[in-house]
């Protein structure tokens, strides 16, 4: 496309400063955000800008909100309030859209970009010389990933395209409207389980449930894993595979506790004192690990740490792991 003389001029004059300002920002943002966070950003492309002056809607060309623009990632909803928090921390917000939390221009039935955009500045740090564009307006836009994702996937449709189509636009926005159904089903899960639809269980489940229960009686939250799930799932499998049940594994760990050791191992994980546990108080139950057929996958990870390992391994060595 054509790009008048002027035009490029005023986009020369700036996107030397706006690069300068993405790398000072892009350090900025991407050294204080969570990890789990994503962030991403552009400076506006020469066409693009042409076309966004040629909407007549930019009071001043020089000072175009978005000509650099930023964009944070969070995990859902419930943290686009964190993401702003560190935006309000790290600049200088001169504007916010949508202006009211809680309020939309959006009917009911239309799903259009309406996503956090905050229009901030630079915030020079006291001790530190001031940088040349401390005075320069950007956007920075706030996005759940299912958000972000929506926008990646359907971006050239909705705004890239090189001609009007009804079906591809509908179908856009009808993907929008299930996603927005997934962030509410996201955002009010725990309440959506109780429902009397979903206030469900399995035997399964609720035998997960009875190990994460029992460990949580045996140590506290934190020295226990965050995914207790998966904890209590190889708890359940060590179970079945030495046919025995919660009780006696419940009565072996307290026996241990009760002698200084158990619970009160530090050297050991939780799943390491368990089988520590049963080593020391029935060691007999690990016979059974001879007995396995040849296809039968299952095995015990034994860490050098746990004392009698050697002679479990020397009696079923395929069906241990050491380390």
């Amino acid at each position: 496309m054509k790009v008048p003389g002027s035009v490029r001029d005023a986009y020369q004059q700036c996107v030397e400063m706006r690069t300068g300002m993405k790398t000072r920002v892009d350090a900025l943002v991407g050294g204080r955000k969570p990890l789990r966070w994503h962030y991403e950003s552009r400076v506006k492309e020469l066409v693009s800008f042409a076309l966004k002056l040629e909407t007549g809607r930019v009071a001043d060309p020089l000072r175009l909100e978005d000509f650099f623009a930023c964009t944070v990632v969070v995990e859902n909803h419930r943290t686009i309030g964190d993401a702003r928090k560190l935006v309000e921390e790290l600049f200088v917000v001169k504007q916010v859209r949508p202006p009211t939390p809680g309020a939309t221009w959006k009917k009911p039935s239309d799903f259009a970009f309406d996503d956090l955009r905050m229009y901030v500045q630079w915030r020079d740090d006291p001790a530190l010389p001031e940088v040349a564009f401390a005075g320069i307006t950007f956007e920075v836009q706030i996005k759940t990933f299912l958000q972000h994702a929506w926008g990646i996937a359907t971006h050239d449709l909705v705004y890239k395209a090189d001609r009007f189509s009804w079906p591809l636009q509908r179908v856009a926005f009808e993907i929008k409207a299930m996603l927005e159904h997934a962030e509410i089903s996201i955002e009010r899960a725990e309440d959506l389980a109780t429902t009397n639809i979903l206030d469900l269980n399995t035997k399964e489940f609720a035998s997960l449930q009875t190990i994460i229960d029992f460990l949580a009686k045996h140590w506290p939250p934190a020295a226990l894993p965050t995914d207790r799930c998966r904890l209590a799932g190889t708890v359940s499998e060590l179970l079945q595979r030495l046919e025995i049940g919660l009780p006696l594994l419940d009565a072996c760990l307290s026996a241990e506790t009760a002698a200084g050791r158990g619970a009160k191992t530090l050297d050991l994980s939780p799943y390491g004192v368990l089988i520590q546990s049963l080593l020391n108080q029935k060691s007999a139950v690990f016979d059974k690990l001879r007995r396995k057929n040849a296809e039968d996958k299952f095995r015990v990870f034994l860490p050098r740490e746990i004392a009698g390992r050697d002679d479990v391994a020397s009696k079923a060595p395929t069906r241990v792991v050491t380390l």
